[in-house]
């Protein structure tokens, strides 16, 4: 850990090697979710060569899926094909960045409003809902010593489960793509320790909102947590 602006700062090393996959997955859709988790987590930073055989091997898997997977991330932008050194680890667009938080900040309010709404039309899984209690719970929990993957992945969950909530698949369709930026750019933000709190408290502004069947409080509290949430990893990426 270091010290960062009085904050805790909770870093992964990058020499950290790769868990292998489990088989019982689509090899190629694990292959790319463990590599945009590495990306998030700092295992593989920008810049870092995707080599396909040394890869293969830390995954204990063939080249071929792990070639997939590596055409996968070019296509979302994560991967980069430089000269000499081959496919790296994309740097992050900054300016490409605020624009997905701001494109995301509209459709998460919207998002919550209908989650809401389907609440107070008693309308909601309840499934979901629980689901959604028992993360605001988890979040409460989530400490200096909670891994940074760990964490991105509640936050995910969190915003997840509001998307079953609304009922839209279109809407979940839509923002499916943009998901891997927003795990790297929380990676960042979440590592350090003081930002967790800011986020879930975030995220039990929402909920108390949704359960409530408060659609305009709801939208409102998912807006200013998107909009923090987006400066924060901004932030975070140009310290």
């Amino acid at each position: 850990m270091s010290g960062f602006g009085g904050a805790v700062m909770i870093v992964g090393s990058s020499t950290e090697k790769l868990m292998p996959v489990d088989l019982h997955r689509s090899l190629t859709d694990t292959i790319y979710e463990r590599l945009v988790d590495a990306i998030a987590t700092d295992k593989l930073p920008p810049g870092a060569r995707l080599n396909q055989r040394d890869l293969a091997e830390q995954l204990m898997v063939s080249r071929q899926p792990v070639s997939h997977a590596l055409h996968r991330l070019k296509a979302t932008g994560l991967a980069t094909e430089t000269g000499r050194k081959g496919l790296v680890v994309a740097p992050v667009d900054l300016v490409r960045l605020r624009d997905l938080y701001d494109l995301r900040t509209e459709i998460e309010g919207l998002v919550a409003a209908r989650a809401a709404a389907a609440v107070k039309a008693d309308h909601a899984n309840p499934a979901d809902l629980d689901r959604l209690k028992h993360l605001i719970e988890f979040g409460g929990t989530i400490g200096a010593d909670t891994s940074v993957l760990d964490c991105i992945l509640a936050d995910v969950e969190f915003h997840l489960c509001l998307y079953r909530l609304c009922g839209s698949a279109v809407i979940s369709e839509a923002i499916a793509p943009l998901w891997p930026h927003f795990r790297r750019s929380m990676g960042k933000a979440l590592s350090i320790y003081n930002h967790r709190k800011v986020s879930w408290d975030g995220h039990n502004a929402i909920a108390q909102a949704v359960l409530a069947g408060d659609a305009e409080a709801a939208r409102k509290a998912a807006r200013v947590h998107i909009e923090r949430a987006g400066q924060e990893a901004v932030r975070t990426l140009t310290a």
